[in-house]
């Protein structure tokens, strides 16, 4: 039975963006190992289709933008300068760029004058299994029970230096309106895995992977960014603690739902196995972090954090354990206490939410994007509070204004019951 975890570059950027242990423990799987004796036992099947409502268009609109910034490319430096193997198109009209074998990509640099960019590289370290085992142990990691995963660069820049090995400088396209933070993960991680390309094709004398620059262009444009702090975090987590979290039982894995997860594939069963066990999650605004050292000092579910009294020497030891919880023990014990007997409790301050009182009139809502991060609907609604009528006798009227595109200046207003 030969099962490995898998290392790839989007599970890696997506531990960065949301501290997930059971998500990375589990997206480490191969779906062929799921549900089977071994690393798989109690990793459910990912859903066959996106179980989100709006993640396909998300990811058609992600393709989409990368080909027209690709398009863009061309026009800016050239069709010369922007090689890749064309375009593939399905049954909707959809076009995503066909990927860059490594071996084309060699053939391509070795070229008297190369383009300026290439496009879609496709890295298949395990393709050579020396250089694979190399990559792995230069982190630490045991290549019996982890193994390198595909990636796929958006794009390479080519740098002539002058007396020097060209440089190749790494760019990707994010659909965002702007760079985030697992986007330069991600980014980071390309280059360990192209510095190990390199010498897999033997052109490691000839090129170097640039290690200080690279490049996010989202929406609002290229965005150059410094990369030693991102491999310098990425090192740190494949030495140190890649290997625990991937050893931990699946079933123990820790996991918090909130308000980041409802684009997880894993939401609907995390958050119904928290609701059936009673989970710290249920307690709402708490942390992550806080659940941690909470499970920690013993407290696995809201039913036994609220029996904790205000006079016992472990209220103060967790208040000490974190800032979190200096601010909102008693906070999390009340709501404890609400979630297990069904009765209010005065938390003595306002909600992150909710008003302690209100006297308006214009009611101002905007609807959010979450993955570009933009406004693409902004309702404005005027109210006459003790008739329900608006100051002229009209009924309450929404005006709604929309925007196609973050980067359409235009918008369209339309009349809306709301």
């Amino acid at each position: 039975m030969n099962q490995k975890y898998r290392l790839s570059p989007s599970i890696i950027a997506s531990y960065f963006k949301h501290r997930c242990d059971r998500q990375y423990r589990w997206d480490s799987v191969e779906q062929r190992d799921r549900g089977r004796t071994g690393i798989g036992w109690n990793v459910p099947q990912s859903p066959r289709f996106h179980s989100r409502p709006g993640i396909a268009l998300l990811m058609s609109a992600g393709d989409a933008f990368e080909v027209e910034r690709l398009e863009q490319l061309q026009r800016d430096y050239g069709p010369d300068q922007v090689y890749h193997m064309g375009f593939d198109r399905d049954e909707h009209g959809r076009r995503t760029v066909r990927p860059l074998p490594l071996p084309d990509l060699a053939a391509v640099l070795r070229r008297p004058s190369p383009p300026r960019f290439a496009a879609q590289i496709f890295v298949d370290l395990e393709e050579t299994p020396d250089h694979a085992l190399h990559f792995l142990a230069r982190f630490g990691l045991d290549p019996a029970l982890v193994r390198v995963g595909t990636a796929r660069p958006d794009l390479l820049e080519i740098i002539p230096t002058a007396g020097g090995p060209s440089r190749l400088r790494v760019w990707d396209f994010k659909a965002s309106q702007a760079a985030r933070h697992e986007h330069f993960i991600q980014v980071a991680f390309y280059t360990f895995l192209l510095e190990e390309a390199l010498h897999a094709v033997g052109l490691d004398d000839a090129y170097a992977v640039d290690t200080e620059w690279g490049v996010i262009y989202a929406r609002g444009g290229p965005d150059a960014f410094e990369l030693p702090p991102y491999r310098l975090a990425i090192d740190e987590f494949l030495r140190f603690r890649a290997t625990p979290l991937l050893l931990t039982p699946a079933t123990e894995a820790h996991y918090h739902v909130n308000l980041g997860c409802p684009m997880c594939q894993y939401n609907d069963s995390c958050r119904a196995e928290a609701d059936a066990g009673r989970d710290l999650s249920r307690v709402a605004y708490m942390t992550s972090e806080s659940k941690r050292r909470l499970v920690r000092a013993g407290f696995r579910t809201h039913r036994e954090l609220a029996q904790l009294a205000e006079d016992e020497p472990r209220w103060e030891q967790l208040r000490a354990a974190g800032h979190d919880l200096s601010v909102n023990l008693g906070r999390y014990v009340a709501v404890s206490r609400a979630l297990d007997d069904g009765r209010p409790r005065p938390l003595h301050g306002l909600s992150l939410t909710v008003p302690a009182w209100e006297s308006v009139r214009v009611i101002l809502s905007a609807e959010q994007d979450p993955v570009t991060n933009t406004c693409f609907a902004l309702g404005l609604k005027t109210i006459e509070w003790d008739s329900g009528e608006t100051a002229d006798g009209r009924l309450p009227t929404c005006l709604l204004y929309t925007s196609p595109s973050p980067r359409d200046r235009t918008r369209s207003r339309m009349p809306s019951s709301a």
